[in-house]
C-alpha cells in the first residue's frame, strides 16, 4: 500500500529564486518542515554548493532563471538530483526542464507525490556504478548527461525553439545539466559514439559570436548601407525618357510630369509604362538592380556578408548501446570488462578478482606455490573516452588470444590486472614477451599519446 507522506522533514532543499520576495509567495508550510533549506538568488554572493548533499532542487521563477539554475546545479555534488520548478508563468520549456512542475498560484501538489518522484529518481541513480576517477570535467558531464537521460527515461533529447537560447533552439530536458554549452556537449558525445544524432534543422549563425539571433538585410553594393528603397522605372513613350518614378513626381501633387519634355503622364499603357523596378540608396545615391545581402547580429552587432555566416546543424539525440553501458558502468574499462565477462569466464569484476587474488596469496603461504600478477598501466595524454575504449578493447582482444584457461583478468581505473596462477614471474616473462611487442603497437596507434607500462609482481610465501 502506498504511503502518503505530508512532510519534507527528511529532505535537504536548495531553493533557487529570481529574488527573495518571490520565495515568500510559495506557501510557507510547503518547505518549512524540511530538514534544511538554503535559498540562493542571482544576487547572492555564494553560488557554489559542493560542500553539502541536497535531496531536492527547487527553482522559483520564470525562464529567465534557467541559466542561473544551470550555473548553480553544475556546482552540486549530485548535479542530476531531482528538480522541482514553481513557475511564475506558464512555460512548456520549464515543464520539460523539471521533474516536478506547477504554477506559483496553483494549489501545491500533494507532498507524497513529490517524495515519490524523488525516491523514483534516487532508485534509478543508485543503479549507476562509480565514475572513473581519471575523467576530465568534460567527461564527467558527458556521463552525467547519459545518466540524467536514463534516470528520467528520456529516450530522445529533442531541441525546441526558444528565444532565450543563443542558437534559437534549446534542449529543455538537458539545459540545466552541466556548465558546458549543451549543443557542444552533445556534439562531443556523438563524436564519442555515446549518442546518435539525427538531423532537425540547418540554420545560420553569427561568424563572430555564434548567435542565431541574426537578421538578413538587403544593402547597397556601393556603400553597404541598408538605407535603400525600391522604385518603379517609368518609360515615357512620347519623348523616350526612362527614369525612376521619383524623377516624375511633383512636390505637393499626385501628377506625373516628365522631367525631359514637361508633359503630364496620365494613362499607363497609353502615355507610359513601368518596364522594371530598381533600387536607390538613400545614403550614396547609387542606383542598382541587384542588392547585396548582409547579416547583422543582434547579440554582438557584428555585420557580415551573407556567405560569411556559419552553418549550424541542429540535431536530436538518441543514447547508443555504448552510451548506455558507459552510464551504468561508469568507465570505458568497466564497459569492456562487463562485455568481456559475458563471453569469457576469465574476465572478472574487480571485487571478485580481489577475493581470488587474496586466496592465491593464502595458497602461496600455505603450500609454497608461487603465482604472478601482471599490472598493465595505461598513462593517457588528452585522449577521449572513445580513444581509451579503443585502446583497452585492443588490449583485451590481445589478452584473450594469449591467456591460458586458468588465467584471470580484471580492471580498475586505468590498470589491467592479469593473474597467472601457479606461474612464477620468471616463467611469466615468456607470456609478457609474447604480448610486449603488440602492446607497443597498440600504444603507438594514438600518436604516442598513450603509454602502456607493465610490472610483474611475485605472489609467494
Amino acid at each position: 500500500m502506498e504511503t502518503k507522506s505530508n512532510s519534507l522533514s527528511d529532505l535537504n532543499l536548495l531553493v533557487i529564486a529570481e529574488d527573495f520576495d518571490i520565495v515568500g509567495n510559495v506557501e510557507k508550510g510547503f518547505i518549512s518542515g524540511a530538514e534544511s533549506v538554503e535559498v540562493v538568488t542571482p544576487c547572492s554572493r555564494r553560488v557554489v554548493f559542493n560542500d553539502k548533499d541536497f535531496d531536492l532542487l527547487i527553482a522559483v521563477g520564470s525562464e529567465n532563471l534557467l541559466t542561473f539554475t544551470k550555473r548553480v546545479r553544475s556546482t552540486l555534488r549530485n548535479p542530476i538530483l531531482p528538480l522541482m520548478w514553481i513557475a511564475s508563468e506558464e512555460s512548456h520549456i520549464l515543464e520539460k526542464a523539471s521533474d516536478i512542475y506547477f504554477l506559483i498560484d496553483e494549489e501545491n501538489p500533494e507532498l507524497y507525490k513529490i517524495t515519490k518522484k524523488i525516491l523514483e529518481i534516487k532508485s534509478a541513480v543508485s543503479m549507476f556504478g562509480e565514475m572513473d576517477i581519471n575523467y576530465t570535467s568534460l567527461e564527467v558531464e558527458q556521463v552525467n548527461i547519459l545518466r540524467y537521460m536514463l534516470s528520467r527515461k528520456i529516450m530522445v533529447a529533442t531541441p525546441v525553439v526558444s528565444e532565450h537560447s543563443k542558437y534559437g533552439y534549446i534542449f529543455p530536458d538537458l539545459f540545466t545539466i552541466g556548465r558546458y554549452d549543451t549543443f557542444s556537449l552533445l556534439d562531443s558525445m556523438e563524436s564519442e559514439k555515446m549518442l546518435k544524432g539525427e538531423f532537425v534543422d540547418n540554420i545560420r549563425i553569427c561568424k563572430n559570436c555564434g548567435s542565431a539571433h541574426i537578421g538578413l538585410r538587403k544593402v547597397c553594393p556601393n556603400c553597404g548601407s541598408s538605407n535603400i528603397r525600391m522604385e518603379d522605372y517609368i518609360h515615357h513613350f512620347r519623348c523616350g525618357y526612362l527614369g525612376p518614378e521619383s524623377d516624375y513626381r511633383v512636390a505637393g501633387s499626385d501628377k506625373l510630369i516628365c522631367p525631359k519634355c514637361k508633359r503630364e503622364l496620365k494613362h499607363i499603357g497609353v502615355d507610359y509604362d513601368r518596364p522594371s523596378q530598381t533600387y536607390i540608396c538613400n545614403e550614396c545615391g547609387n542606383i542598382f538592380e541587384d542588392p547585396d545581402y548582409s547579416y547583422i547580429c543582434f547579440n554582438c552587432r557584428e555585420v557580415f556578408k551573407e556567405d560569411e555566416a556559419k552553418k549550424f546543424i541542429v540535431k536530436k539525440y538518441f543514447i547508443t548501446k555504448f552510451g548506455e553501458d558507459l552510464a551504468f558502468n561508469g568507465s570505458a574499462a568497466d564497459v569492456l570488462l562487463a562485455s568481456a565477462a559475458e563471453s569469457d569466464p576469465r574476465f572478472l569484476a574487480y571485487d571478485v578478482f580481489s577475493v581470488i587474488l587474496d586466496h592465491e596469496k593464502k595458497k602461496a603461504k600455505r603450500y609454497g606455490k608461487r603465482s604472478c600478477l601482471l599490472d598493465l598501466t595505461l598513462a593517457v595524454n588528452g585522449l577521449s573516452v572513445m580513444d581509451i575504449y579503443d585502446i583497452i578493447s585492443d588490449t583485451v582482444s590481445l589478452l584473450k588470444l594469449n591467456l591460458r584457461e586458468t588465467d584471470m583478468v580484471s580492471m580498475l581505473d586505468r590498470h589491467i590486472f592479469v593473474l597467472l596462477s601457479e606461474t612464477p614471474c620468471d616463467k611469466a616473462k615468456a607470456f609478457l614477451k609474447r604480448i610486449e611487442k603488440k602492446l607497443k603497437m597498440i600504444s603507438e596507434v594514438k600518436n604516442s599519446r598513450v603509454k602502456i607500462s607493465f610490472e610483474l609482481i611475485e605472489i609467494k610465501q
